[in-house]
């Protein structure tokens, strides 16, 4: 089976299983990594076409390409805080007056739809949506005028545009699953799903007697606040809505003043003058039934195997243990009662753990993949000290790849080249990369076109230095140390051939002694090899001027909504330098939300670091980059 054909059936599985069946089988993150490989190895697929039109399967596995509609005025997403702090920040930042008027309103946890000119649609892309006026018998419409009842009748209001949120209410729910079962049908997952599902469905006559959907027009259920007593009324409206049989993830505040809130604008993406308020973590009971253990680039990683639960629509049986020192000093075992937590996207973690004794901590021997003694812990890792181990080949490989800008080659397929080719590093992986050979060696005709196209492009291109240096994956030289290094020296050879490197690199901010030892002993063991490797690349570009060590530095920890090293990218953009650890020195780290946890948060917290989240870090770049721009004229 081809690479292409393989993320065909994956993409088309996790597809039934998220429209049709209600029962996801993978999460957002690991979907949209899955459209992007397929995107960059077969840009004209099919199936991307139907992924970017939100087509979705019917009971009977056929495409449906409803009629679209375009929406009058763009249905655009609202922008997202998850802590009182960060809401009151946004509040203090629109309202004029401590008497700004807000209305708080329920954020709906279902399908956006606009019905207009007689048309029930949903917000598609924000531009343009999907008629669904054929599921008009099985909706009920609840207006914020007071009307419940048949939808039909705001349908027949061609003069009058109504935007609201398409849900299965609690009873309905409950019916909705039980007919199901009576019917031999597959019961829903949870509420989101079921309405995408049905939504999804041609047919009605598939359905389970008895669905019934329901559209309750944006501000059917809202608070009136000011700015000034919002924050002391906050739980009490919690707490109202709460008591409301909806299926609901949070709050959306609005300003009153409409003339006002349309006069601030918008993002590309979210309105100025509103804002969602998101119920963050979701936390759920479960149980360790296995420890996994992965091989990173030097450590080795623990991760919990964990009885099933479903968080957010989501069923989740993995848990990352974070570090061989978190096992060990919450002597964590196989056998124990734990509390799973998940928030947005970020990796599930294991958040409270209940020990019973008579589970035993077990504590691995030796490495999961070479299967090598040679373990040794340093700091919170555990790590594997075999130089030739497989598993460390990989992932060292599928990080410089990265870094240096190469996209569309799996985890499978570097380590078909590790265990079967004898590629064992970046410099290999680029002599592995030219050969012609590739389809003989039992290579895919679409991948071997991809690899020797992408090493053919990068090594005819002129590359940065300091990516060059980053890819030898030499132990704490990331991306942002070895730019500071290369600004340094004129010439990448120096450092590979220098016999008193380490001294050299002592006078480099930032670099240290344990970092300059860790550069000097990788070169004096691989400096042939590494040269062999510069060698190969036709252009390498060195800065022009060393890296400006008075920059406010950033860090950034957890899933966000941008991959890492487009963040850096914004980051260098407003004159603010990545790095890649927490330390005293550290300005800002970014996190998804508030509720993240991680070992960089609990330093940061340690060292009084600035904490910011992913939506203040966009906010603050925009800011920067609005004013550079007027600077410049």
């Amino acid at each position: 089976m081809t690479r292409i054909k393989e993320l065909e059936d994956l993409i088309s599985k996790a597809n039934q299983a998220y429209w049709v069946e209600s029962d996801p089988i993978m999460e957002d993150v690991e979907y949209d990594k899955l459209v992007r490989e397929l995107k960059q190895l077969d840009p004209s697929n099919k199936l991307l076409d139907m992924i970017g039109a939100g087509a979705k399967l019917s009971a009977q596995n056929q495409s449906i390409v409803p009629s679209k509609v375009k929406h009058d005025t763009p249905l655009l997403s609202l922008d997202k805080v998850y802590s009182l702090d960060e809401l009151m920040d946004w509040i203090k930042k629109v309202a004029r007056t401590p008497k700004e008027a807000f209305v708080v309103q329920i954020k709906y946890d279902g399908i956006t739809c606009d019905i207009n000119h007689g048309i029930l649609s949903t917000r598609g892309d924000g531009e343009i949506g999907e008629n669904i006026t054929d599921k008009a018998p099985i909706i009920q419409a609840q207006s914020r005028t007071g009307y419940f009842g048949p939808i039909d009748k705001l349908l027949k209001e061609h003069n009058k545009r109504r935007i609201g949120e398409l849900v299965i209410l609690d009873d309905d729910f409950k019916q909705l699953n039980a007919s199901a079962v009576e019917a031999n049908m597959r019961p829903y997952k949870n509420q989101r799903n079921a309405v995408a599902g049905i939504v999804g469905v041609k047919d009605l006559k598939l359905l389970p007697p008895k669905t019934t959907l329901t559209f309750i027009e944006y501000g059917s259920h809202q608070v009136l606040v000011n700015a000034t007593n919002i924050e002391k009324k906050w739980d009490a409206i919690v707490k109202k809505f709460d008591g409301y049989a909806t299926p609901k993830d949070g709050l959306v505040v609005k300003l009153v003043d409409q003339e006002y809130s349309e006069s601030l604008g918008s993002t590309a993406h979210h309105p100025r003058g509103q804002i969602a308020f998101k119920f963050a973590n979701v936390r759920k009971p479960s149980k360790i039934v296995d420890i996994e253990w992965t091989v990173g680039k030097e450590a080795i990683v623990p991760t919990a195997i964990v009885e099933p639960v479903d968080i957010g629509g989501i069923t989740i049986n993995r848990a990352t243990l974070h570090n061989f020192k978190n096992i060990v000093d919450n002597q964590i075992a196989i056998g124990d009662h734990v509390v799973v937590e998940r928030s947005g996207d970020v990796i599930p973690w294991i958040s409270t753990v209940q020990h019973d004794e008579k589970n035993k901590v077990v504590i691995p021997g030796r490495c999961p993949v070479c299967g090598s003694d040679k373990l040794e812990m340093v700091g919170p890792h555990l790590f594997c000290r075999n130089d030739d181990c497989p598993g460390k080949a990989i992932v060292k490989i599928e990080y410089a790849l990265k870094i240096l800008g190469v996209l569309g080659i799996g985890e499978a397929c570097i380590a078909k080249a590790v265990n079967e080719c004898k590629v064992t590093d970046i410099g290999s992986w680029m002599r592995f990369g030219l050969r012609k050979d590739l389809r003989e060696l039992g290579f895919g005709e679409a991948i071997s076109k991809v690899i020797n196209t992408t090493t053919e492009q990068l090594l005819d291109s002129k590359v940065p230095a300091y990516k060059i240096l980053a890819s030898l994956s030499i132990p704490d030289i990331g991306e942002n140390i070895a730019e500071v290094i290369m600004s340094y020296y004129p010439n990448i050879m120096e450092i590979v051939e220098s016999d008193d490197i380490e001294q050299t690199l002592l006078s480099v901010p930032k670099v240290g002694p344990s970092r300059a030892k860790n550069v000097a002993e990788f070169m004096k063991k691989n400096r042939y090899a590494v040269s062999d490797y510069i060698k190969m690349f036709e252009g390498i570009e060195y800065p022009s001027e060393k890296v400006d060590d008075q920059k406010p530095t950033v860090c950034f920890t957890g899933e966000m909504e941008k991959p890492r090293q487009e963040l850096m990218n914004i980051a260098r953009s407003i004159d603010w330098k990545p790095v890649d650890a927490v330390s005293k020195g550290l300005d800002y780290l970014v996190v998804p939300n508030t509720m993240h946890r991680s070992s960089k948060v609990d330093k940061a917290m340690k060292y009084g670091v600035d904490i910011i989240t992913y939506d203040r870090f966009v906010i603050i770049a925009q800011q920067r980059i609005i004013r550079k721009v007027m600077d410049v004229k």
